[in-house]
């Protein structure tokens, strides 16, 4: 039981820390790209923003619109992110009766199940 605790621990810690470096680069992006606004520390409202920004063609950059679909994804993972982050999760487990291994059956938020959310 204890591997299934410890795979779900390091995909948790994997995601947090994965959107931590996403977010460090969005910020260091927008105070480049959009020296005339402040930065605000709502994620999906910086990336939108610099998205605009960048779609407008900046000189500065080889491929903007290339930054602005990655800007794109990462607001789809920011929601992914969020359940992940904020939200409970409730588990079910099953102890089989003959070898006594557990499995994790399904798993849900209190908004939508789990498979649903990183699937999407």
């Amino acid at each position: 039981m204890e591997d299934e605790f410890d795979k779900w621990r390091y995909s948790v810690g994997d995601i947090i820390i994965s959107f931590g470096a996403i977010e460090f680069y969005s910020h260091t992006l927008f105070r480049k790209y959009c020296p005339d606004e402040n930065v605000t520390p709502n994620f999906p409202k910086r990336a939108k923003t610099l998205t605009k920004e960048l779609r407008s063609g900046s000189p500065r950059l080889k491929d903007p619109c290339q930054v602005a679909d990655l800007l794109d994804k990462a607001l789809e993972l920011f929601i992914k992110r969020n359940h992940v982050a904020h939200n409970t999760v409730s588990l079910h487990l099953y102890q089989s009766l003959e070898d006594g291994e557990f499995a994790i059956t399904q798993g849900s938020t209190m908004r939508k199940s789990i498979t649903k959310v990183l699937a999407a």
